[in-house]
């Protein structure tokens, strides 16, 4: 799941929160089934995004083992333009360490 989905399906779920509340408020002898069925929603959301973080922490461990060890000078940058991480071998090929 991307996180393009997992946003989208978040707020597709507050939206929905919202609009159960306003049922909830107009006929409350239903809230407890729709506030069920919401929290079924959540939890299902919730799990699918713990799998997600898993998943993106697995691959940047892969990543960060291949630039590790690599003699090339690698590095990431962020969406800021600031370095994510840097690769150890800059200190052999500049002589300065990575931080």
């Amino acid at each position: 799941m991307t996180a393009d989905n997992l946003s989208q399906r978040v707020s597709k779920l507050s939206q929905r929160l919202k609009e159960l509340q306003r049922e909830c408020a107009s006929d409350p002898a239903s809230a407890p089934e729709l506030l069920s069925d919401a929290l079924e929603s959540l939890q299902a959301s919730l799990r699918d995004l713990s799998e997600a973080e898993k998943a993106l922490k697995e691959s940047e461990e892969k990543f960060r083992l291949f630039v590790d060890f690599t003699y090339d000078w690698e590095a990431w940058f962020g969406p800021d333009g600031k370095y994510i991480h840097v690769s150890p071998s800059c200190k052999q090929i500049t002589g300065y360490s990575a931080e």
